[in-house]
């Protein structure tokens, strides 16, 4: 393997920031820099979790390092992510279903439907860690590097994302809710993936990376009964215990999950929702207003339903709607939900695009002005459908108007796959592998567990090519569902949509 030599010792951060400005468009804009052996050092002696690499990249001939750091970058979102990916949907992955059929695999139109999200991440990434390193290096084909994704639960790639963001001194991981709480952010980050490059990095020093603090500790109790709560059936079949042992990533994995189990989690969403709430109580009503997920963001996290990325923003960035133009199927519901403020509001016109007349037909909708809120509307008919802001100045001289672009199939989404309505969604062994996504390697855990409150929302169970694992739904048998509430919780926190994302502040030492 080709060595990088010539490197600075200040390397790691020319590195990091390139990637950095790269990631921030295309929505993750939580990126930091640390020393992967801070997270290899604490995995368990007897733990089934692969360290990252440090010597070994891409399979390539182990050689010896003589270097005490080596550069991992963890890269998130805060709810940056959401407006972003929503655009890149409508624009991208509704429009362009058709050209590869190859079932099981990730270029797949069959994976890109069902796993958006996941889909999206994994491009956007790759693509910007090839730009970083190309922009980084002359010689970009001799830096090896390695990319793991939150989402891929394949043996051999698998990482505690809420461990790994403690020790990188991003987020706390407060174990009785499994949740990555930033001290900005909060809860309300999301962990996407970690690459590790074969060049040193930043000095590995507890006191450039002290482990985070609780920022809320006075939350704790209330979290441990309303988590208790929450891990109750409806029946009361389950414990209360609250505590949990024996678990591990492959008893997880492979183990089939009571479908009712991963019901009651898509219906009862808002309850995890609650327990995020109360980890971030320690956030002011302004930072919450600021950080805290939409209603839309929040509800796919926890349901998966595809429905909820059929959404417009309304004033995003100024005077937009974003996106601007979306391509839908009869019976869909579309969502238009007002981002920044207002007053705004959403009007058909007759056409063409960029009219600024209200429609003179019968049934024509108009939301009226407004602050705050959505608006939905159910697609009836295929065809172009005109719409603008009618408050004066927003559309004639602002141009905030839009085009719905409505195909000819009828049925619930079918060309995103989707199944579920919008009040209502379909619960499946996805939804409960998805959760899986993180697991803290120890094999005594507190019930409280992380995937609903943490941050990396995934959509997929499977995975070829390393980018998830397991087709297999997660279940247990009776005398075992204690242990399998907590490792969905597991899986729901550390993916939720969206650990944590932001423009690193390095500095070399």
């Amino acid at each position: 393997m080709s060595m990088i030599t010539n490197l600075t010792n200040c390397g790691w951060e020319e590195l990091t920031q390139i990637l950095a400005g790269i990631l921030y468009p295309m929505g993750f804009d939580l990126v930091k820099a640390f020393p992967a052996e801070r997270y290899n050092s604490n995995i368990p002696s007897m733990s089934t979790l692969v360290p990252l690499p440090i010597t070994n990249f891409r399979g390539s001939t182990s050689v010896q390092r003589n270097r005490s750091s080596t550069l991992s970058v963890i890269i998130g979102n805060t709810r940056h992510l959401w407006s972003i990916f929503i655009d890149y949907y409508a624009k991208n992955m509704r429009e362009n279903i058709g050209d590869n059929q190859e079932n099981g695999s990730e270029e797949s139109d069959t994976y890109k439907q069902s796993n958006p999200l996941d889909w999206y991440t994994r491009i956007s990434i790759e693509s910007a860690v090839k730009r970083a390193v190309s922009k980084f290096s002359k010689n970009a084909s001799t830096l090896e590097y390695e990319i793991r994704y939150a989402f891929d639960l394949s043996e051999d790639r698998f990482v505690a994302f809420q461990q790994l963001a403690q020790d990188a001194g991003l987020a706390y991981y407060n174990k009785i809710c499994y949740l990555s709480v930033h001290p900005e952010y909060g809860p309300w980050i999301g962990l996407r993936a970690v690459v590790t490059f074969d060049i040193d990095g930043p000095p590995n020093t507890s006191k450039l990376f002290p482990t985070p603090g609780n920022p809320y500790p006075k939350g704790d109790q209330l979290l441990e009964t309303k988590m208790e709560e929450v891990l109750k059936n409806d029946n009361g079949s389950q414990s209360s215990s609250t505590n949990v042992t024996n678990i591990d990533k492959e008893s997880v994995a492979k183990t089939n999950f009571d479908k009712q189990v991963i019901a009651n989690i898509s219906r009862d969403w808002y309850k995890w929702v609650k327990l995020r709430d109360i980890a971030g109580g320690f956030m002011s009503d302004e930072m919450k207003l600021k950080y805290r997920y939409s209603i839309e963001q929040l509800e796919y996290h926890y349901t998966k339903n595809l429905k909820l990325l059929i959404t417009i923003q309304v004033g995003q960035g100024g005077l937009k709607f974003v996106p601007q133009n979306i391509t839908v199927n009869i019976g869909d519901v579309l969502t238009f939900n007002w981002a920044n403020g207002g007053p705004h509001s959403v009007v058909q016109s007759d056409g063409p695009a960029g009219s600024c007349t209200k429609s003179s037909r019968a049934g024509a909708f108009n939301s009226g002005q407004k602050l705050s809120g959505t608006f939905d509307y159910t697609v009836k008919t295929s065809g172009d459908i005109f719409y603008f802001c009618d408050v004066p100045g927003h559309c004639e001289e602002g141009g905030m108007w839009g085009v719905i672009t409505v195909g000819s199939s009828s049925g619930n989404s079918s060309s995103t796959g989707a199944t579920s309505t919008k009040s209502s969604a379909s619960s499946t062994s996805t939804t409960i592998v998805t959760l899986l996504g993180v697991y803290d390697g120890r094999n005594d855990l507190q019930i409280n567990n992380h995937m609903i409150l943490s941050p990396t929302v995934s959509d997929s169970s499977t995975s070829t090519g390393g980018v998830h694992s397991t087709s297999e739904p997660i279940s247990s048998a009776p005398t075992q569902s204690v242990t399998i509430s907590a490792s969905l919780l597991l899986i729901l926190l550390s993916s939720v949509t969206m650990a944590a994302f932001l423009m690193p502040s390095l500095t070399c030492v």
